[in-house]
């Protein structure tokens, strides 16, 4: 399967390439795949099962776009224009999936409360857990340099129905 300009969320990820390959005896596709976007690359690896409603996916994040956080967040940020890097899980049946991992995070996003525009220069770690999106810590820098920090969280339910909550600590 190749799909070029591959959205997830309506936010534009590159170009992708897929390969399936029946497993009989787990009665599941077994897939490998990559994402390309420039220079950037996210490699896809794993199972899908419809016999057995699940999933069960490894990406591997090497400057993976995250422009669909601005459906995910849109009530909180205005503008998310980011990479990551790491590895998420992507797991759970098929009607109720969740993400797992670590990601360290580059580039800019836009606070609607405080109508500035951050940085975020990988220095610390978005926690994908069960349901939740966590920022520990979370340091991010205006344009001025000033550094703010957040803490909190985007919570979910099988990524629908998002809420948001945050401590914003900016200087």
């Amino acid at each position: 399967l190749q799909v070029n300009k591959f959205k997830f969320e309506d936010g534009y990820m590159g170009d992708l390439s897929l390969v399936g390959d029946w497993q009989e005896e787990e009665k599941a596709v077994r897939l490998q795949g990559v994402i390309n976007d420039k220079e950037y690359t996210s490699i896809i690896k794993g199972i899908v099962s419809p016999a057995n409603d699940s999933i069960n996916l490894q990406v591997t994040a090497d400057g993976t776009r995250l422009d669909f956080l601005n459906y995910m967040i849109n009530s909180f940020v205005s503008s998310v224009d980011m990479r990551a890097y790491g590895d998420i899980g992507i797991r759970g049946k098929l009607s109720s999936i969740n993400l797992y991992g670590d990601l360290k995070t580059v580039g800019e996003l836009k606070i609607n409360s405080t109508n500035t525009t951050y940085n975020l220069y990988g220095e610390d770690t978005l926690h994908l857990t069960h349901n939740r999106i966590g920022f520990d810590n979370f340091r991010i820098y205006d344009h001025r340099n000033n550094k703010g920090i957040i803490n909190g969280s985007v919570d979910h339910q099988s990524l629908k129905n998002f809420s948001c909550n945050f401590n914003i600590n900016a200087n």
